[in-house]
């Protein structure tokens, strides 16, 4: 290293470090690698004892036979301090055993050396040591600071930050990277680096001492062993080793812990198995692998397969399988444990799947895996679709031999197929695994060993997710179930498939019903834990929870998916946090998931969810006529929440029907209570107490009635209490609970008018008198006056101006209709208009919790639009 760097250098090392030279121990060892520095810090100390111990006698030993030939000569009268540099290497060197002999027998006798490892600290017990490692002579940031300032004459916080990143705090490639940096700036003020400072700090780690027959270190030896493995933890290490003589009794852990300070290792994390994990650099790996020959990277690849095989780490077998060009055998793999690698592949192994060349007709599930990492990275889903349909037709194409291998195939069509975003495909494909599964799979599996079974709970595990995607939310459960049944708690995913279904089971309801149900977080987290908080009211928490960072690489409709409970949860907890933007973007993307070009039912329902507690009547509109087609039990509770919102409560009553439901009591209660509150509406409120009463016996959940209670306006629910006495004494004690939510929900009640009075209404709008009405509508001018009073009183007008006045700001007449409504009135029966109460800009009067129109209720209590939006 240049002298010029490190002159004022040993005044912040010795800083560091005062409490060793203060009471210098018998042996101090400096155990870092070649070319961290040690050899600096000798110095250091040898110029430190010069200046503050000048009667002690200092040798610095420069050969082996000079350094042994002074343990012997030791004058018992006289201190000395030995100083040996790179003379020891190896923990099982010959020298040890002479310095340890040497320092008991002589008490006045001081060693300070250099070595790559130490003999273990069992061995020293009789001798007072110190043993420093990388990490102890590592350059904190203030350091780099300061010496880039010593180095340029004045303070450069950027600089220092760019030299120090990437370098680990080695002081070698903390001066190296500054002369880089400054030999870029002042030109030939410094010689500019020919190689990557961390290439050429792992050829410096790799050098042996000079003049030492002695075979390198142990921890070397690990290092240099590693290099076939692109990235390795500390157990990995001891499956890497485990049948190396020499090294398989080895302390790997602490071999790793001062591996993580070594410039040429990047730190990272295994999620696959919860690791930490330190892979090579990437200039290193490059480097290393141009050195070997073919054959050479053949048998790397080849040992670095067999440790990922014994150690069990999926990603690490997929990645040298690809490296070798085993991609039968590597599809095979992805094929069986699709989910698990998808989920924990980091970036580099991302990339290396990315570039790979693969044929899509014999390697389907490799391409499919290959296209969701693509689409992951930013490439649109259009141009990966005609490599998925020829790994589809692969797969289709393909003959299975055992059911175990036809559940391979079935579960890689239906994952690609809901890829390709064929719905109705996906969902024959999943009801085809059940039934397998139903049938010669389930006979077959019994009798399996547990691989095979576990295989099977993977494929289940992942169809699971599959059927969420697609709104097939029972399948899911019963997917679920077979996945746990077939599973062991032994198996790495079993905690994530207990999950999964956990999730489906919230979602549904199950798992809230009854004296004994399961609390919000119990078992779960993600984007079900939220809906759980707003069940029980907990909102901030919710929102938190939604808030909170989230990766993985997951499919394109898992997005949506995401995107779907986003809406879920925000929608009566936080409706404000989104904008008709954010809506209608959420909608896009599960568009763009279905070939047919319609969003999920799910998302749709999750979004009427937050344009109703918008107050956002326009898109609900066009969003209901979106859905007009679909006839499941989200679109048909979607209409009745509609009609319900638009004052046509007797409409609402025959969309939904909950004895239909059972299976899913979440929806099952929602529309209970929906139901409910339409008869309130319509003054029956028998019916509407035995509906809840019903409700509550055969499900008994106070979160899900909470939670379907946030789709009633405030009044509705207070309408409820006043039913106290006939209600179940459990029923009104959540209705109680319920009014310290947030009600944003605001109904729109009807005026009744019939087609003949909104006819008579237009004719009047259009200047006619009474005898002309009369005439042009083929009736008597009794009748006209008849009608005219029943107009005025449905209205609460006393004439006709103030008649046509209240007609006109409640878009009674065609001409007033809001866009994405009928603008044929005569063809409807009745107009859903409000009565009484303050009216809002649009002249719509909002039922509901008039105090809490603040808080986010009402058609424009939300911008249309946010600061994002503009």
């Amino acid at each position: 290293m240049p002298a010029s760097i490190w002159k004022s250098v040993p005044t912040l090392v010795r800083t560091r470090f005062a409490p060793i030279w203060d009471e210098l121990p018998q042996l101090t060892v400096v155990s870092v690698f070649p070319g961290w520095g040690a050899t600096v810090w000798l110095e250091q100390c040898v110029a430190h004892l010069a200046e503050h111990e000048p009667t002690t006698r200092i040798v610095e030993t420069v050969t082996r036979a000079q350094f042994r030939r002074h343990l012997d000569e030791v004058d018992a009268a006289e201190p000395l301090v030995l100083v040996a540099d790179s003379l020891v290497n190896a923990v099982d060197d010959n020298l040890w055993p002479r310095i340890l002999a040497a320092l008991e027998a002589n008490p006045r006798l001081r060693v300070v050396m250099t070595s790559v490892d130490t003999p273990p600290f069992e061995q020293l017990y009789d001798i007072d040591v110190i043993a420093l490692a990388e990490r102890d002579l590592a350059f904190t940031d203030d350091e780099v600071e300061q010496l880039v300032e010593l180095t340029t004459g004045r303070a450069q916080p950027a600089l220092a930050t760019r030299v120090g990143e990437g370098t680990y705090g080695h002081p070698m490639l903390v001066t190296r990277q500054l002369q880089v940096r400054l030999g870029q700036q002042f030109g030939a003020s410094w010689r500019i680096a020919e190689t990557s400072p961390l290439v050429f700090a792992l050829e410096r780690s790799g050098r042996r001492s000079a003049g030492v027959a002695a075979r390198p270190g142990k921890i070397w030896q690990v290092l240099h062993g590693a290099r076939s493995l692109r990235s390795f933890s500390a157990s990995q290490l001891q499956t890497h080793f485990q049948h190396d003589e020499d090294l398989a009794a080895s302390d790997f852990a602490e071999m790793f812990h001062r591996f993580r300070y070594l410039p040429f290792l990047e730190r990272s994390i295994d999620f696959e198995l919860g690791e930490e994990r330190l892979m090579w650099a990437a200039n290193v790996w490059q480097a290393w692998l141009h050195e070997l020959t073919d054959d050479e990277q053949t048998a790397m690849f080849e040992r670095g397969l067999a440790t990922a095989r014994a150690h069990g780490r999926l990603t690490g077998e997929l990645h040298y399988l690809m490296s070798l060009g085993r991609l039968a055998e590597a599809d095979a793999l992805v094929a069986g444990n699709y989910q698990q690698i998808l989920q924990v592949i980091d970036d580099v192994q991302a990339s290396y799947i990315v570039e790979a060349v693969i044929d899509p007709h014999e390697s389907p599930a490799l391409t499919i895996m290959q296209n969701e990492v693509r689409w992951a990275n930013g490439t649109p889903i259009r141009e990966l679709l005609p490599r998925a349909r020829a790994a589809h037709a692969a797969l289709r194409d393909r003959t299975a031999r055992t059911p175990q291998d036809e559940l391979d195939r079935a579960s890689m069509l239906a994952y690609t197929a809901l890829f390709l975003g064929e719905r109705e495909r996906t969902v024959r494909y999943l009801a085809y695994v059940l039934e397998l599964s139903a049938g010669p799979l389930g006979e077959a599996l019994q009798g399996s060993e547990q691989a095979a079974r576990s295989r099977a709970a993977s494929h289940f595990g992942l169809l699971l997710w599959v059927a969420v995607m697609t709104d097939q939310m029972t399948t899911a459960l019963r997917l679920g179930e077979q996945a746990l049944r077939y599973g062991t708690r032994s198996d790495r995913a079993h905690p994530q498939r207990e999950d999964s279904l956990a999730a489906v089971e919230d979602f549904l309801g199950l798992r809230q019903l009854g004296e004994n149900a399961l609390p919000a977080g119990h078992g779960v987290v993600g984007h079900t834990l939220a809906l759980r908080l707003v069940e029980e009211g907990r909102d901030a928490e919710a929102i938190e929870v939604l808030d909170a960072p989230f990766f993985v690489r997951i499919a394109a409709a898992a997005a949506s998916s995401l995107q779907t409970f986003n809406m879920l949860v925000r929608g009566p907890a936080a409706p404000e946090s989104l904008s008709e933007r954010d809506v209608q973007q959420a909608l896009k993307n599960s568009e763009e998931v279905w070939a047919d070009g319609y969003p999920s039912t799910m998302s749709a329902f999750a979004a009427l969810t937050v344009y109703l507690n918008q107050g956002n009547r326009t898109a609900a509109s066009a969003l209901v006529e979106r859905v007009r087609d679909a006839d499941d039990y989200l679109a048909n509770t979607m209409r009745t929440i509609w009609d319900q919102w638009q004052g046509e409560f007797e409409a609402s009553l025959a969309w939904a029907q909950p004895e239909t439901l059972g299976e899913i009591p979440r929806f099952s209660i929602l529309v209970r209570v929906l139901h409910a509150a339409a008869q309130l509406r319509l003054q029956r409120e028998t019916p509407a107490v035995r509906g809840l009463n019903a409700m509550w016996r055969e499900f008994e959940s106070a979160p899900l009635l909470r939670w379907s209670l946030r789709y009633l306006p405030r009044a509705s629910v207070e309408a409820m209490l006043e039913l106290e006495d006939p209600l179940d004494d459990a029923v009104v004690a959540v209705l109680r609970a319920s009014l310290g939510d947030a009600h944003h929900v605001e109904w729109y009640e009807t005026f009744a008018l019939t087609r003949s009075e909104i006819e008579v209404l237009e004719l009047l709008d259009r200047g006619f008198k009474n005898t002309e009405v009369a005439n042009e509508r083929h009736v008597t001018i009794a009748t006209v006056r008849s009608q005219l009073k029943s107009i005025y009183r449905k209205l609460g007008a006393a004439g006709r101006a103030e008649a046509l006045e209240i007609a006109h700001r409640n878009q009674l007449l065609g001409r007033d209709a809001e866009p994405g409504e009928s603008s044929d009135i005569a063809s409807q029966s009745t107009r859903s208009v409000p009565r009484g109460g303050d009216r809002d800009a649009s002249g719509v009067t909002p039922i509901g919790d008039a105090g809490a129109r603040g808080g986010g209720g009402g058609q424009d209590a939300f911008p249309r639009s946010t600061a994002a939006d503009k």
